[in-house]
């Protein structure tokens, strides 16, 4: 005499195991979603800071520039300082060397 198969219990344990490989798939398929959305938002952050990147490389390029001109501005300028600077110098001399005649003249007269 041959054995009895118990199908009632093959097709349960069939059953239960299938309700656990969709509940997998269905575990699965959320977590490829939510990778897909991860990855999206990933990339539109890459996008926004290359963007940015871009931006703040025009942005130092123009400072630079900007520096550069300043800097050959502030150079006439230190330079013209000192000219008046030597101009005002020969002025204050000039002055003195005449108020120092003119006093001596001024001497002379009231003697």
């Amino acid at each position: 005499m041959r054995d009895l198969r118990d199908y009632e219990n093959a097709f349960h344990e069939i059953q239960v195991t299938m309700n656990q490989r969709a509940e997998d798939i269905r575990r699965a398929n959320r977590d490829i979603a939510a990778l897909k959305e991860t990855i999206q938002g990933t990339q539109q952050q890459l996008k926004y800071r290359q963007d940015e990147r871009v931006k703040l490389q025009a942005d130092r390029d123009h400072f630079n520039e900007d520096l550069k001109q300043i800097t050959q501005l502030a150079e006439q300028l230190e330079s013209q300082r000192k000219s008046l600077q030597q101009d005002l110098s020969q002025l204050f001399e000039t002055n003195l060397a005449l108020a120092e005649d003119l006093a001596s003249m001024d001497q002379k007269l009231t003697e």
